[in-house]
């Protein structure tokens, strides 16, 4: 079962480099998701404090083994993505026999890992020990331990770190400034009255060093006005701020369609209006109103228009504006 959901799992992608995110050089906050009682989330704990005691840690306690750990382990991982305050995730447990550690080779625990937002580092069991969570993890780890090592950096090496190139920077400078002045001391050797010349040099270093001051000030302001920019940006191109500027435009077409239609209606009223007032005109029921009727020779229906068209004994069939007759010609008359 674990090499068959391996390998189909494995050509659906999740297991793919491409696919892996980094994780974060100095998380605020870190999610383990292992039990509450083990000794994992000890070791986990004593390494994340000695290493970096003001990182925020949250924990989210599940079933590490046993029936329903696979299920309380991916809900643990997705809640995780929810909550959206968390910057990297832990998934492990110490180790154990293959049965002890099956929930991390369920395909649910998997695909949740896979699916997560967050970069999830997975620490299961001993370092011989793989599971199908160590391939699907953005980073493997070795052990709890060691996964506490990898998420975050030792304090005290990253404050050596600074403070190595806060002396670097510091020897920078002074040795500009020491080539400066030396420039200024040979200057002054060579002329015959140095104070004058030798005034204008120390003066060129002042303007020097006020340049570089407001050089890196400048270079400071230019990168908080590119954040702001790029800030506003990201608000304006905001999906829910682009879905309010699409709803307002529906409305105003909306409203517009509304106005148009109302138009072409009160139009086409118009319209119909006139050409009913003209039919009624030529309307042949009008005639009939007016006393007329409409004969019509039977049985073949032709219209009589003249008496020559009829003899005494034909039926003709009369229509009238309110219903119609059929009758026996007795004489025709021209």
């Amino acid at each position: 079962a674990f090499i068959q959901l391996k390998e189909r799992l494995a050509k659906e992608g999740l297991f793919d480099e491409s696919v892996k995110k980094p994780l974060p050089m100095l998380p605020n906050c870190i999610g383990i998701v292992t039990s509450s009682t083990g000794a994992a989330i000890h070791d986990i704990l004593k390494i994340l404090k000695r290493r970096f005691v003001n990182v925020e840690v949250l924990i989210c306690p599940v079933r590490v083994q046993g029936e329903g750990a696979a299920r309380e382990i991916a809900a643990a991982v997705r809640d995780f993505n929810l909550y959206k305050k968390v910057d990297v995730i832990i998934v492990g447990r110490g180790g154990g026999s293959l049965e002890d550690l099956w929930p991390f080779n369920e395909e649910i625990v998997a695909r949740a890992i896979y699916e997560s937002r967050i970069p999830v580092v997975s620490a299961v069991g001993h370092e011989v020990d793989y599971t199908i969570a160590d391939f699907v993890a953005d980073l493997r780890a070795p052990t709890p331990s060691a996964a506490a090592e990898l998420v975050v950096k030792n304090k005290a090496e990253l404050a050596a770190e600074v403070d190595n190139l806060s002396r670097r920077l510091e020897y920078s400078m002074r040795h500009i400034l020491g080539e400066f002045r030396s420039r200024v001391e040979g200057l002054s050797r060579a002329v015959k009255d140095p104070s004058m010349l030798l005034g204008y040099l120390v003066q060129r270093v002042d303007d020097l060093y006020e340049r570089l001051n407001r050089s890196f000030l400048t270079g400071m302001m230019q990168r908080r006005e590119r954040l702001a920019s790029m800030t506003n940006h990201l608000r304006l191109t905001n999906p829910e701020v682009e879905l309010e500027r699409c709803r307002e435009r529906l409305l105003r077409l909306s409203a517009r369609l509304d106005t148009a239609m109302r138009g072409i209606l009160d139009q086409n009223r118009e319209t119909v209006a006139v050409t009913i007032a003209r039919f009624q005109a030529l309307s042949p029921l009008a005639t009939l109103a007016r006393g007329y009727a409409i004969a019509r020779k039977l049985p073949d229906g032709v219209v009589v228009r003249e008496s020559s068209q009829i003899d005494a004994g034909d039926r003709l069939d009369l229509t009238f504006h309110r219903g119609s007759a059929v009758c026996i010609v007795e004489s025709a008359r021209d």
